[in-house]
């Protein structure tokens, strides 16, 4: 069974929500997202997510899982949109049917995503929320790692209304971007550019003509 935490944000119809979540998903994998989210007419939703992941196994030659196994055996990340229509209602709750794409890199080729899943959600007080999400990914085409499926709970709080959409967005990508690119364990050697210079002292010979 595989078990997944997330921070997120919650509000009425019409609003905005920010969202950071990190999982397990079967088999042997982790991922993180974060995402921007707009509500719109009787609970659905527009989601729009950047998602990374990592999928950990036993080193070859300790044959345990060490911290290269774990975090360098396999990677991917990915920019997506889904689409979450409203399948119920109540007082306090609403599920969400959660149908989406995505295409990434794993850090070698390029793969593309296709998402499913259901999205329960639980009204808490203040525009709190609570959420249990059953997800299945499908990746192509790396048949490797082609089915990703897993369980999320998490939470979600509402966002000001003063915060611009595309702003936030864009920077959910930067910071996804640089947090990417700062993982990734691929070195480039550069050729020492260092110059040496020599330099040479000429000693000035006194004049035997010096003037009295």
């Amino acid at each position: 069974m595989v078990l997944s935490c997330t921070i997120s944000s919650f509000a009425q119809s019409h609003s905005d929500r920010l969202s950071l979540g990190v999982g397990a998903l079967y088999e042997r994998g982790l991922d993180a997202t974060i995402a921007w989210e707009h509500e719109t007419r009787h609970h659905n939703a527009w989601e729009y997510f950047i998602n990374g992941y990592i999928k950990w196994d036993e080193c070859a030659s300790c044959g345990h899982i060490c911290p290269d196994s774990f975090w360098n055996n396999y990677r991917t990340w990915g920019i997506g949109v889904a689409y979450k229509p409203c399948l119920v209602r109540g007082r306090n709750h609403y599920g969400n049917l959660r149908i989406g794409a995505s295409g990434g890199s794993d850090t070698d080729k390029f793969i593309a995503g296709i998402h499913a899943g259901y999205e329960h959600n639980l009204s808490l007080r203040h525009g709190w929320g609570l959420y249990i999400q059953a997800k299945c990914d499908l990746i192509v085409p790396d048949r490797k790692d082609l089915f990703r499926t897993g369980i999320v709970i998490g939470f979600k709080i509402p966002t000001s209304k003063k915060i611009k959409k595309m702003k936030i967005f864009h920077t959910i990508c930067a910071a996804f971007m640089a947090a990417t690119i700062a993982s990734c364990d691929a070195h480039q050697d550069f050729p020492d550019t260092s110059m040496k210079i020599e330099t040479s002292c000429v000693p000035m010979e006194k004049s035997s003509d010096m003037k009295k």
